[in-house]
């Protein structure tokens, strides 16, 4: 049993980056600019328009009613401008006196081709945010969510060039069982391992909650409630530096990224797993997801959004393999060898392999994920707004796996008819038993609260930041039995190959009866214990805050400058706890255990392997 907690260093970072602005004006002040927008198709009006005058930092929101009014503008000549999705309007002149109001009434017109713009967080489209970044990014828009067929965000990255996805990273403890739920976990981005990426939600770096590693697990995240996915596959001075991959900040929505002032959604889903139905299971799954969002107060200076999901899934699939573990139990062979049974001159190594054992077993379980975020924006002024934002997604897993083990014992070389070359030739067959739960438990949150003040030529960012990660893996337990606990002279063999291989390079086993009578009469093998069980709960809590600050000039060739300093300090609990049951001593085996609730007819449904009936069911009992 070993139990650690670290908790690490505090961290600061400090960045300065020049970016483009835009000019501020500054006068004296004057008059009040007012009017009343509308849709010219429909005459509704255009609630929620932004009307800014060009040139200056002068905006407001149009309300309910399509009424906006801008105040303290200095006296002058002005143009228009118009921020209302799906809608333009020609550029409309206003003239400030000294003193008094100017009045407007504008009729937007619906631009048709808007249909194919994919709307992002920032109500910019996406190829744009990718052509106008400073480093090499590449986005996901709601849009693209929204048409592809992927169960999690893990899935949905891997439609972009340069990332690839992964089932099981180098800290992962779930290893083939992972693998096996057939569903995409991490991602790679460049060809470096996803340990070496940066995870956001909203900008936040989120805890690490897994072992041994500073991953992820993406695949806790559904694709829907997300507005945007950002990968950054290089880093800017404004953003974290131990992004040696690239950072991935996945973005969710707020109430002013619609036009409505309320609206929502809810969505359906429906799922069959087709080898799941061929296992005898009816491997159906689904769930179900909704947002809402609406703006409120005289001016919608107030804006909520919320989304929740649930789905459940259930998995069931084959795993084949040759037998493996620290020596690889001699499952591999060179088909020509010489006298010590290494690759004969003038063979290719590859080539000249053949399999002297293999795994067969089945991995089923269930999954069931559900979770939300939720958004709050306060507009208190054209200078000020405040926000909050949360995130939370939580994921249970039941999984047992089954393995018939056969694995070649006494392997020896004979002499072929060419001079110097040998072959190996199997002498017998151990028929083994392997089982184990592999069950996960994981969750991961994050909460923000911040700001944006505008003063002068000054942008004034203040955010307080908290998330926490948990991966555990609760209850896991193996058990194991064997045929030659007692006797190494069982089921003799005879030949240099234990496998033929047939449609599709598909292995069959080449079984003698007995043989074939042991591997499909599980229950039979002794047991070598009672069962191993192992405990590991692994987490982290990390928080912070950040103060960024930009100055934008009014002229020159420099326009703006923006600089800002980060704080984090972060904490890790990891606890790993194994019971070991001891040997198992006289003949007991494994059905004398009683831990078979059940058997599978067949290893792989879709052939014949002539396993039939060796893979205990279900889970462990008690």
């Amino acid at each position: 049993m070993a139990k650690r907690e670290r908790s690490n260093g505090k961290q600061w970072v400090v960045a300065i980056l020049t970016v483009t602005g835009m000019a501020s004006a500054a006068a004296a002040v004057a008059g009040t600019v007012e009017g009343d927008l509308k849709e010219g198709s429909s005459g509704k009006p255009a609630a929620n328009a932004k009307v800014r005058i060009a040139g200056t930092s002068y905006s407001a929101v149009a309300d309910a009613r399509g009424h906006f009014v801008i105040r303290d503008v200095p006296a002058g000549q002005y143009a228009l401008a118009l921020d209302y999705p799906g809608f333009s309007a020609a550029e409309t002149s206003v003239q400030v006196g000294d003193s008094g109001t100017a009045s407007v009434a504008i009729a937007l017109e619906e631009v048709k081709q808007l249909k194919a713009v994919s709307v992002v967080s920032n109500r910019y489209d996406a190829s744009d945010l990718k052509i106008n970044a400073a480093n090499t990014v590449d986005v996901l828009s709601a849009n693209d969510l929204q048409r592809t067929a992927v169960h999690n965000v893990a899935e949905a990255l891997g439609l972009i060039a340069g990332i690839n996805i992964t089932s099981t990273g180098s800290g992962y403890f779930g290893g083939i069982d992972g693998a096996a739920r057939g569903e995409g976990m991490f991602a790679s981005v460049r060809g470096l391992p996803s340990e070496y990426n940066v995870n956001m939600i909203d900008g936040v770096t989120v805890a690490q909650g897994m072992p041994y590693s500073r991953s992820v697990q993406l695949s806790l995240l559904p694709p829907s409630g997300l507005q945007t996915i950002v990968a950054n596959k290089t880093s800017t001075a404004d953003m974290d530096g131990d992004a040696i991959g690239g950072t991935l900040d996945f973005r969710t929505p707020t109430a002013y990224d619609f036009k409505d002032i309320t609206s929502g959604s809810v969505t359906g889903s429906g799922r069959v797993e087709s080898r799941a139905r061929d296992y005898g299971g009816d491997g159906l799954g689904g769930g179900f997801g909704g947002e809402f969002q609406h703006k409120f107060g005289e001016a919608q200076q107030f804006g909520v959004y919320a989304s929740v999901y649930y789905d459940y899934r259930t998995t069931t699939n084959s795993e084949v393999a040759a037998a493996t573990s620290a020596l690889n139990d001699g499952s591999w062979e060179y088909l020509n060898t010489d006298a010590e049974g290494r690759n004969a001159a003038g063979f290719d190594p590859q080539h000249n392999l053949t399999s002297t054992g293999m795994n067969v077993g089945i991995a089923a379980g269930w999954e069931r994920r559900y979770g939300g975020n939720a958004s709050f924006d306060w507009h208190v002024d054209d200078s000020l707004s405040l926000y909050a934002r949360m995130t939370y997604a939580y994921a249970k897993t039941e999984q047992g796996t089954t393995f018939v083990q056969l694995l070649p014992q006494d392997v020896s070389y004979l002499p072929t008819g060419t001079p110097g070359v040998f072959t190996s030739n199997i002498g017998r067959i151990a028929s083994r038993f392997w089982y184990e739960t592999n069950p996960e438990v994981a969750d991961l949150a994050t909460f923000q609260i911040g700001a944006k003040k505008t003063a002068g030529g000054w942008t004034f960012m203040p955010n307080l930041f908290y998330s926490f990660g948990n991966n555990d893996r609760p209850d896991h337990v193996e058990i194991d039995g064997r045929e030659d606990k007692f006797s190494q002279d069982n089921y003799a063999y005879s030949g240099n190959s234990f496998v033929r291989y047939g449609g599709s390079a598909f292995p069959y086993p080449q079984l003698t009866p007995a043989l074939q009578a042991q591997v499909n009469n599980i229950p039979a093998l002794y047991a070598s214990s009672y069962g191993e069980q192992t405990k590991i709960y692994s987490g982290q809590k990390k928080g912070g805050a950040r103060f960024d600050t930009r100055y934008d000039f009014e002229d020159g060739a420099l326009r703006s400058v923006q600089f800002g300093v980060k704080y984090s300090r972060s904490s890790r609990r990891y606890t790993n706890r194994d019971w070991y049951t001891g040997g198992v001593d006289g003949t007991t085996t494994l059905g004398d255990l009683g831990i078979f609730s059940g058997t599978y007819a067949r290893s792989f449904p879709a052939n014949t392997t002539g396993i039939r009936h060796g893979c205990a069911k279900r889970r462990w009992p008690g």
